[in-house]
């Protein structure tokens, strides 16, 4: 673009500090698009406020681009994920055999009125917020399903397609 803009605030009677802010942004774009910008006739309270304003500017720090991995980087990458999953779940498996074999020394320390309680909050009365849901969810993948197995004459898959997509997306 280049060239140079002139402002001119020889008019300008009152000017705040979101005034001299949104100067100073029309300065640092135009100065990112290769043109100069250029202020007249600004009054010396109003330059003092300017210079205020563009020493307390936080400035534009441009990201490092970090170079794609390697074939190799990538595999160890991976390599790390996968062991990172293969110790949380061996955790977990510790914890609840510790916690089951403790349990199975001194039964009597169970709470069972507290367990019965989870198994029904958890399961019986979800019951009918989960059924609602595997309803609109069936809903949705029939109605959608239907529109692509239409322009194929597979219509009759309809209701494989809600079992098999139902099934997977309750199942993550």
């Amino acid at each position: 673009m280049g060239g140079e803009l002139v402002i001119d605030f020889s008019q300008v009677t009152r000017l705040d500090t979101a005034g001299v802010w949104v100067l100073h942004h029309i300065v640092e774009d135009r100065a990112q698009h290769g043109q100069t910008v250029r202020v007249e006739g600004m009054q010396a309270e109003y330059a003092a406020l300017q210079r205020l304003v563009e020493s307390r500017a936080p400035q534009k720090i441009t990201p490092l681009k970090a170079p794609m991995p390697g074939p190799l980087e990538l595999l160890g990458q991976h390599a790390w994920h996968w062991f990172d999953q293969i110790r949380g779940m061996l955790y977990f498996l510790g914890e609840n055999t510790t916690v089951l074999l403790r349990a199975l020394k001194s039964p009597r320390h169970l709470r069972f009125r507290h367990i019965l309680s989870n198994i029904q909050q958890a399961g019986f009365d979800a019951l009918p917020i989960v059924g609602l849901l595997s309803f609109l969810i069936g809903m949705v993948i029939a109605y959608q399903g239907s529109v692509q197995l239409a322009r194929y004459g597979a219509n009759i898959f309809i209701a494989d397609l809600v079992g098999h997509a139902t099934l997977r997306e309750l199942a993550r």
